[in-house]
């Protein structure tokens, strides 16, 4: 930091107001920018008086010519508003600060005062043109995030001020999904009174995009509130399919609680949601799928069963699991193989013997008229195996 800045912020800690002017003195041959920022501490001379608490100084900073009422990153009003000054927040409005001047990723001014509390100062700025309905980067509006927290005084004040009850954000739900989301009884009551809709359709969208975007939290709380899961996104694909394509087995249970259907499939080549869970293991959610009313022998556009997928993916237990909740073991796919064919093909030795353990019709053909011990001709241990009960 240059003399000149580091003689400035002396000047403000010791609330010497004589020294500071002379030091921004137009007149002198280098005067300093009343803008500028105090190097170590990055802020501007009016943050820093705010910062230490240096009000009186902080209200001749913005009389002075050349400042700025405005300072991209550095916003006079959001400070103020910030470090809770409110006369002062309420006489930069006064001079004309832009009422939404809206900081990268950060609330609005208006919402900055809601949130504290400040409704006089909040009106002053709706007085002043501020935007009601203006939206962050994820298309929250002031509205939405005050149901969504249930902040019922903030929704009291945005309806009195006609906010637009409708507006939806990025992932496609407005204020009252988000209130019903966390459970805001009386917002929604409020919402719904003031016109907002609320509709099947938007509380899904809700659901989905929470989900995909990683909000899990309102995702629960939506299925818990009543919410259905058996809907499909713009590919066709239901929400238990999903999960289940992304491994989250703890989500695809609570979406089988809540009443998905898991004798869901894959839009396009009908995989059903336990061909997802037998290919990878997944034995007690099997169970729990097959208590729910899951079909054991539901095949997939090219004949592929739970068994069947169990038995291609090497999944020795999940075969056993299968078979003992009866599961058909001598079903074939498309092509005519049988599982005893699948597992000779991929010399799936210890899958093999537990085949004829549990009785697997080893001489089932398939399409090109072979069985599982036409394709262990070079194979003498999977023949023996193939061949044991013979």
């Amino acid at each position: 930091m240059s003399a000149d800045l580091n003689s400035l912020k002396e000047a403000l800690e010791q609330c010497d107001l004589d020294k500071f002017l002379s030091l921004i003195n137009k007149e002198q041959e280098e005067p300093i920018d009343i803008n500028s920022t105090l190097g170590d501490v990055e802020l501007t001379p009016f943050e820093y008086c705010l910062n230490l608490g240096n009000v009186s100084i902080a209200e001749k900073i913005l009389d002075l010519e050349g400042f700025d009422l405005n300072y991209k990153g550095h916003n006079p009003l959001r400070c103020s508003i910030i470090y809770g000054y409110t006369a002062l927040a309420q006489k930069l409005i006064e001079k004309g600060c832009n009422p939404n001047c809206r900081e990268e990723n950060k609330k609005s001014l208006l919402y900055l005062c809601l949130e504290r509390g400040y409704f006089e100062l909040a009106q002053l700025l709706v007085s002043k043109g501020a935007e009601i309905n203006s939206r962050d980067e994820n298309g929250f509006t002031a509205l939405i995030y005050a149901a969504y927290t249930g902040k019922s005084a903030i929704v009291d004040f945005l309806l009195k001020n006609k906010a637009l009850v409708d507006i939806c954000n990025n992932e496609g739900w407005n204020a009252v999904v988000g209130a019903f989301a966390n459970g805001n009884t009386e917002i929604v009551e409020k919402l719904l009174a003031s016109g907002a809709h609320f509709q099947e359709s938007y509380a899904q969208a809700a659901l989905l995009n929470s989900y995909l975007n990683g909000n899990i939290k309102v995702a629960k709380s939506l299925l818990e509130n009543g919410v259905s899961p058996n809907f499909t996104d713009k590919k066709s694909e239901c929400l238990l399919i999903v999960a289940l394509e992304k491994g989250d087995y703890d989500f695809a249970r609570l979406l089988v609680e809540k009443g998905a259907d898991p004798n869901s499939r894959t839009s396009k080549n009908r995989v059903t949601a336990l061909s997802f869970l037998a290919a990878n293991g997944q034995d007690e959610l099997i169970k729990f799928f097959k208590e729910k009313g899951a079909d054991l022998n539901l095949a997939s556009k090219y004949g592929n069963t739970p068994f069947l997928r169990a038995v291609r993916e090497n999944q020795l237990q999940t075969v056993k699991v299968l078979a003992e909740l009866g599961a058909n073991i001598n079903a074939t796919d498309c092509d005519g193989e049988g599982a005893a064919i699948i597992a000779s093909k991929n010399e799936y030795y210890s899958m093999a013997e537990e085949l004829v353990s549990l009785g697997v019709d080893v001489e089932l053909i398939d399409k090109d008229g072979k069985k599982a011990v036409s394709y262990a001709k070079y194979d003498s241990s999977m023949k023996s195996i193939l061949l044991r009960n013979r």
